[in-house]
């Protein structure tokens, strides 16, 4: 397990009325601005934290709306710690790394950055396609980009009810008939895997910091890594509703807390104490 990390759905994606925004590729005018409300929280988590601790948001999966959900809230983070003035917090995007030619040269450059501002809270935004975060492995969808056989059918029985299809999911364990699909506790794994790399990869090059690791997935994948993390490791439709059943929506997140030594898990709008 990492030490602390989050996870957000992407935000809305553009459909009718609601159109592609001009800037963020892959979500809607109206996404930005729910994209833009979670940063605000983001930033009120921030800086909570003691001094010198490094939140990177990185994890995206292969879907543009991930990186650009992931963006939103990078800009937006910047632009209220300048409007309000914060003095505590450095806020570090895909702008700053520009001049920088090289990875090695943008990775010196950044730490050093963080090094000599040890009592500020950091924000890195940068986010790079994580593998265990990807839909098209044959997980949910082809190569080609096609519903994979499984997922067509679990969606085909549902009536294309989402919600349903994951609660379905969750009881037949990726397997339909003769259609072999993920199962939910390895697609949890997978994406706790991908969160502990980045972590790891941060605390190379800062080992005396404390590190956050931010992630923007998808629903189903981001619910079964909260029922992971709910029931003790075990992802069925039991520890799923015990977490309240309710798929997340977009940019909601999942997060682990602890107040008042005691243990919480922040799965959307539930908060479930945890064992």
């Amino acid at each position: 397990m990492p030490e602390k990390f989050f996870a957000t759905r992407h935000s809305i994606k553009p459909k009718g009325e609601d159109l592609p925004s001009q800037k963020y590729q892959g979500i809607s005018e109206k996404g930005v601005e729910l994209a833009k409300e979670r940063a605000t929280e983001l930033l009120a988590d921030l800086q909570q934290e003691k001094p010198g601790t490094v939140m990177l948001l990185g994890a995206v999966s292969n879907q543009i709306r991930t990186k650009s959900t992931a963006e939103v809230y990078g800009d937006e983070l910047k632009d209220l710690v300048e409007q309000k003035g914060i003095i505590d917090v450095m806020v570090f995007d895909r702008n700053d790394f520009d001049t920088k030619e090289g990875q090695n040269k943008k990775v010196d450059w950044l730490v050093k950055q963080i090094q000599d501002n040890a009592d500020k809270k950091v924000m890195i935004d940068f986010p790079m396609f994580i593998k265990e975060f990807a839909l098209n492995n044959n997980t949910w969808f082809t190569k080609e980009g096609n519903l994979t056989a499984y997922a067509a059918k679990l969606l085909e029985k549902n009536n294309n009810d989402e919600q349903a299809a994951l609660r379905d999911w969750l009881d037949n364990q990726g397997q339909l008939d003769n259609l072999v699909g993920p199962k939910p506790q390895e697609i949890a794994e997978k994406q706790l895997q991908g969160i502990k790399r980045l972590s790891d990869f941060v605390h190379k090059f800062l080992p005396d910091r404390e590190v956050i690791i931010g992630a923007v997935g998808h629903s189903w994948n981001l619910d079964v890594l909260a029922v992971y993390l709910g029931n003790k490791g075990k992802v069925d439709v039991k520890g799923y509703d015990k977490l309240g059943g309710q798929m997340i929506t977009e940019t909601q997140p999942i997060k682990l807390l602890t107040e008042d030594n005691k243990d919480y898990l922040l799965y959307g709008d539930n908060k479930i104490k945890l064992d």
